[in-house]
């Protein structure tokens, strides 16, 4: 399960704008779509040149919405979904989430 996810991670890594065609819009734009949703921030990661990944969700998972963020602010949807279903127990660095 931990590979799978970790590929599916560099998976996320390797897109980039140029290389996909998304729905970009201002971060503030895609905070308040997601907060419309009933979704808040529950993961953030670092990506390449700068850009960060942010998962929006419903506290219980019912819905999510991944979105790639650049230092300026243009905010890309990578995917939207539901049945989010947390693998990990507790966070990487050892302690509980």
């Amino acid at each position: 399960m931990l590979k799978s996810a970790a590929l599916a991670l560099a998976f996320i890594a390797s897109i980039t704008p140029a290389s996909a065609q998304m729905l970009c819009m201002s971060f503030e734009s895609a905070k308040q779509m997601a907060k419309n949703a009933g979704e808040e921030p529950q993961v953030t990661g670092k990506l390449p040149e700068g850009w960060s990944f942010l998962l929006f969700a419903t506290t219980k998972g019912e819905t999510w919405t991944s979105v790639m963020v650049h230092p300026n602010g243009q905010t890309c949807i990578l995917g939207v979904g539901k049945d989010l279903e947390v693998l990990w127990p507790t966070k990487p660095d050892g302690k509980d989430i």
